[in-house]
């Protein structure tokens, strides 16, 4: 899951697998698969895809992308 604006997006099998294990909609997007929740439903999202017996890593955006946050770069690990 990465995070975009106000959503965490999954990509190509991993928006497949969500989809169906969280019976949300995925779509083409520019020839990648596409699947999305809002910010506000990470906690059960990921709860549902941990009880399926999925591995899940969350990705978070921290700052505008426009600065880099005491060197550790845009992006951060969450487990």
């Amino acid at each position: 899951m990465v995070e975009v604006g106000y959503k965490y997006r999954f990509f190509g099998q991993d928006a497949k697998i969500a989809a169906r294990v969280l019976g949300i909609y995925s779509h083409m997007d520019h020839n990648f698969l596409n699947a999305y929740v809002p910010t506000f439903w990470l906690n059960v999202h990921v709860r549902r895809l941990v009880s399926a017996r999925y591995k899940v890593g969350v990705e978070r955006s921290v700052g505008n992308g426009g600065e880099e946050i005491e060197g550790r770069g845009h992006w951060v690990w969450v487990s």
